[in-house]
């Protein structure tokens, strides 16, 4: 489905549109009575902070979760488990809100951090991919690891939709204020030597972290670590010192 906003249809409290706020959820699922059913549309309400879940077939409402401030987008895990839901508030905030289908209540937030005003979502090799308009970036979040373990900007304004190819190997973005399309490809490189990390603070302090690496694919280097949620980072890369 593709995103139309201006079209959305207000039922009781719930509003139904595109892949903007809703999303159709197939797996078998199991549970006990009122469990999710196997087909469901998962929809959120902006002004109630909530996530229902419903009977696309009867429009009944399955059961509501709620959700951070200012929802704006909702996917669902491959085995239609969990739902993760972009916080956005126009750049302001910066978290997921994660669901537990099978159980339907809310688990704790993911905090992104400087990556703020989390928008697109895609659930592509398990993990959760998202735009950071805040950040001018994408970056991905591993539910196993707990951690967002790839990040890349794109240097555009308002990015905000994204794809994700089924292989990882293609990465789309629509940039509103921009008015461009990123197109990212991962494609093999040799080893490039070691990469610098510079740190920039938001009190304007300039910290500096040695990240000796080979990057082996034409993105960014998956950090091992972060180096601060409420920094910048910002990378130059170099020839590797004797």
């Amino acid at each position: 489905m593709k995103e139309n906003p201006e079209h959305a249809i207000q039922i009781g409290r719930i509003i139904y549109c595109g892949a903007a706020l809703g999303t159709f959820l197939f797996a078998a699922l199991g549970g006990a009575a009122q469990s999710t059913p196997q087909r469901s549309l998962l929809a959120l309400s902006k002004p109630n902070h909530t996530l229902a879940i419903v009977n696309p077939a009867t429009l009944q409402v399955i059961a509501r979760t709620p959700v951070g401030p200012d929802p704006h987008e909702v996917i669902a895990s491959s085995d239609g488990r969990m739902a993760y839901v972009s916080i956005y508030g126009g750049g302001r905030y910066h978290a997921l809100s994660v669901i537990d289908l099978i159980a339907q209540k809310a688990l704790p937030d993911i905090d992104t951090g400087a990556l703020n005003g989390p928008h697109g979502l895609a659930f592509v090799g398990g993990k959760v991919w998202f735009t950071a308009e805040g950040a001018k970036a994408i970056a991905r979040y591993d539910p196993i690891t707990a951690r967002v373990d790839w990040i890349m900007g794109t240097g555009q304004n308002r990015t905000h939709m994204m794809y994700v190819t089924a292989d990882e190997k293609q990465i789309y973005t629509t940039n509103v204020s921009s008015a461009t399309v990123s197109i990212l490809e991962q494609v093999a490189l040799p080893p490039m030597g070691a990469a610098t990390l510079g740190v920039s603070t938001n009190a304007g302090v300039a910290a500096k972290a040695e990240l000796k690496m080979s990057l082996l694919c034409g993105w960014t280097p998956v950090f091992a670590q972060t180096y601060g949620w409420d920094s910048v980072a910002l990378l130059s890369y170099g020839a590797e010192e004797s």
